[in-house]
């Protein structure tokens, strides 16, 4: 066993550069297979994607897609199925358990993924609490180097939707509707958040005042973000309350 060790010590010693290349490779493999059973999931799906808006009230509908996705407290919504529809099959998450942000992570076996819209490393922000979260293996986080990208892009921290959208169209999916989207010029879902920044009414518009305070989530941007490149998406169905958030936010 020690002349073998010493034989394998002697190879990586005369080559390093192979040797880093292998392991680089190894690295690289194991990052696509950490991801390749979430591709595998959403491959050729009809996939719906529910915001936190009020106006949504059609349950079947909802769930008459091969995938529901929702986003951060958006789980709370299946309470009522008749409106909202009955299951949560992807969740994203922002990371921080608050309240006020993502809020507590369901516990719910029939979630079959629960993804991080921040990962660690970033431009504007997120992710520093994702280390307070024990990771399972159902969890993911949003590929890094992608999402530098994105948020140079956009040129602001995308809110969380926005990165679940992203995201969802960086795979082979079959298609992709839109529904609770209207950026914040609507109220929130109340099964959702009840209250926003100690507010109980006009809550879409307490939210875009604290973003406008914290100068995070820029609305311009990120509306020119679905203007250009979302719409724009032959995969991409959306209700009307989706265009017109993007139209109000840019004419404001």
């Amino acid at each position: 066993m020690q002349k073998y060790f010493n034989k394998c010590t002697k190879f990586i010693k005369n080559n390093k550069l192979l040797f880093i290349v292998i392991l680089i490779g190894i690295i690289l493999l194991c990052v696509n297979l950490n991801d390749d059973d979430f591709s595998k999931y959403l491959e050729n799906k009809r996939v719906i994607i529910i915001g936190p808006a009020d106006y949504v009230k059609k349950g079947k509908f909802i769930d008459s897609f091969d995938i529901i996705v929702r986003i951060n407290k958006g789980h709370n919504m299946i309470k009522n199925p008749l409106l909202y529809g009955s299951r949560t099959d992807i969740l994203y998450h922002c990371g921080n358990i608050s309240e006020i942000n993502g809020g507590p992570i369901p516990n719910d076996k029939n979630i079959k993924f629960i993804k991080f819209t921040y990962p660690k490393k970033n431009i504007y922000g997120g992710g520093k609490t994702l280390d307070q979260i024990e990771m399972k293996n159902n969890y993911k986080i949003v590929d890094e180097d992608k999402f530098i990208d994105f948020e140079k892009k956009i040129k602001t921290m995308p809110n969380a939707g926005t990165t679940a959208i992203w995201d969802l169209l960086n795979y082979n999916i079959k298609s992709l509707h839109i529904t609770g989207f209207t950026m914040f010029q609507t109220n929130y879902n109340k099964l959702y958040r009840e209250k926003a920044y100690g507010q109980s009414i006009n809550t879409g518009e307490a939210a875009l005042k604290s973003m406008k305070k914290s100068g995070n989530h820029d609305q311009k941007n990120i509306a020119n973000y679905y203007l250009q490149d979302v719409i724009t998406d032959n995969r991409v169905t959306y209700d009307k309350e989706f265009i017109d958030g993007i139209n109000k936010t840019l004419s404001n």
